[in-house]
């Protein structure tokens, strides 16, 4: 599918209750892409930032569901105090569809793990509609 050039956009997130900024573009169907790369970088400032205010501290990890040639599995677990939200990323032979995913897939599903639990902690949407990160796009 096209997609138009790369924008920062303004997603609204659930758990801050206000509009953050995150680079993303907009597919021909009408959906919002967020670039895992983007995504990262957001996690990893707020967990910068919590840990220098003192706030108690942001963390996410990963668990190993399955391992193998044929297929990856991982969930990954973001947290904040007792607030928990675990999703699940997967990559299979054929949902690898980049040189660098088919030479690594299981840290492609471990991508796609964290971005989705990215996308579901903080409640990331736009005018009520899912967003998706690139990493979950298979076409």
């Amino acid at each position: 599918m096209e997609k138009s050039s790369t924008i920062t956009d303004q997603i609204n997130s659930g758990f801050y209750n206000q509009m953050v900024s995150l680079p993303a573009y907009t597919r021909e169907n009408g959906e919002l892409v967020i670039l895992h790369t983007g995504l990262k970088d957001f996690v990893l400032n707020i967990m910068k930032e919590y840990m220098l205010s003192g706030k108690e501290p942001l963390r996410y990890s990963y668990h190993t569901v399955c391992a193998s040639e044929r297929m990856n599995v991982v969930d990954c677990a973001f947290s904040l105090g007792t607030y928990v939200v675990v999703e699940t990323g997967e990559s299979g032979q054929g949902t690898l569809y980049t040189e660098v995913a088919r030479n690594y897939p299981y840290l492609e599903a471990q991508k796609r793990a964290f971005d989705r639990t990215a996308i579901s902690f903080f409640q990331l949407q736009l005018d009520g509609r899912r967003v998706f990160a690139d990493s979950e796009l298979w076409c």
